[in-house]
């Protein structure tokens, strides 16, 4: 835990290359252990944010903060539970779902999702099926197998960063675009909004978006930016 209070924030170097974020000479603490930072760019942008703030009382402007303290206190005791929602949301992928008699939204589907589907192919040797409706079809059992191993390579800080960007997409193909750097987040958000988009522009009704999409989109930003501070 934290003192509610404090005055002097400053990154210290601890063992094995890891640094610990000093409230006042306090550790930063989850809610069960000293949080170590596995870089100095981590810990550092964990200080400046707290040292913004000396009167803390809440972690909603705090983005980096709070996604460490969740990976210490959720991720990290749920390891096996998070690991299964971020392979459902893969074998789920939005983008393997293709719209029903809309020939013409097919169109721009295969237009903009079939070069991602060839480049998880070709980037992570990762085969999906696709399919016309919403129903769930099975996917290759190797790729199963292989996104299960792929998955599991990512350490409880970096799974943090990619389990929020998967459910905020339901898609871990363009999770790994965007951490690949293939597609900016505002990309990301358009490729898996093709179909809201499509059927939007074709409405009678006037619909907005902007100001939700706004809030995902800043919402897909931090946490890419932690999992690239987090990678580091």
């Amino acid at each position: 835990m934290m003192p509610l209070t404090y005055h002097e924030v400053t990154v210290v170097k601890a063992k094995k290359g890891n640094y610990t974020v000093n409230l006042d000479g306090q550790e930063l603490q989850s809610t069960n252990s000293v949080v170590m930072f596995p870089n100095e760019s981590l810990a550092c942008e964990v200080a400046k944010e707290l040292g913004k703030l000396k009167d803390i009382l809440s972690f909603s402007d705090l983005p980096i903060t709070r996604r460490t303290l969740a990976a210490y206190d959720r991720v990290t005791p749920n390891r096996n539970k998070i690991d299964d929602i971020v392979l459902n949301i893969a074998l789920t992928d939005v983008i393997c779902y293709r719209a029903v008699n809309q020939p013409d939204l097919n169109v721009i589907e295969k237009e903009k999702w079939d070069p991602l589907i060839k480049w998880v192919d070709q980037e992570f040797a990762l085969k999906f099926s696709v399919a016309i409706g919403v129903i769930p079809i099975a996917q290759p059992t190797n790729t199963v197998s292989k996104l299960k191993n792929l998955i599991q390579k990512y350490n409880d800080l970096q799974i943090t960063a990619i389990s929020e960007l998967a459910v905020s997409t339901c898609s871990l193909i363009v999770t790994l675009a965007m951490i690949k750097r293939k597609v900016s987040v505002s990309e990301a958000l358009s490729l898996v909004s093709l179909e809201e988009s499509y059927q939007i522009q074709r409405s009678t009704e006037k619909i907005d978006i902007n100001k939700r999409q706004e809030t995902v989109q800043q919402e897909l930003r931090e946490a890419l930016e932690f999992f690239f501070l987090v990678s580091k």
